[in-house]
């Protein structure tokens, strides 16, 4: 016998069927305050994506596309931590979510969306790529001979991702 419901899943259906742009954080925090209301405990996540996973599409529900970073990372180990959100680390990710065509849904999203094509523009232009230190910071450095195209463009943005990268 299945357990009892944690929270209302014709609210999760009417939540998903009107608010298809969310994610799993606000759905969530729209059954939590339904339970607080009704004197049940919060909400487990892993129940709710489970829920949708295998009713949403009987109720016409279509998740968001989920954007992928591990593509453009640096190799493990090479960033250092207190270098994840560097502002040129947020560029590439940015950039990287722009090439999956995923649109900004916030005004500073797509502040910073216009800010990442401008500088990719500008570093393609300039012949510069994202390069880490030795010590996991990231740099922007002129690319070398063998980083550039036949038309004199970086191969990529990312020196980590052409063929023999090593850290600067």
């Amino acid at each position: 016998m299945a357990p009892p419901r944690s929270f209302d899943w014709d609210l999760l259906k009417r939540l998903a069927i009107e608010h298809p742009d969310w994610g799993i954080f606000q759905y969530g925090k729209a059954l939590d305050n339904d339970n607080a209301e009704h004197g049940r405990p919060p909400v487990n996540l892993s129940s709710v994506k489970t829920v949708l996973s295998r009713k949403g599409p009987e109720w016409g529900y279509a998740p968001k596309a989920v954007v992928r970073y591990d593509e453009m990372a640096p190799p493990p180990g090479t960033l250092a931590t207190e270098h994840k959100m560097h502002t040129l680390m947020r560029y590439l990710r940015d950039l990287a979510a722009a090439d999956r065509g995923h649109e900004p849904d916030t005004a500073s999203g797509r502040m910073l969306r216009q800010t990442s094509l401008t500088w990719r523009e500008e570093m393609i232009a300039d012949r510069r790529i994202v390069d880490l230190t030795a010590d996991g910071q990231p740099i922007v450095r002129e690319a070398r001979s063998e980083e550039l195209s036949a038309e004199g463009e970086p191969l990529s943005l990312m020196a980590w991702m052409i063929h023999g990268w090593r850290a600067a």
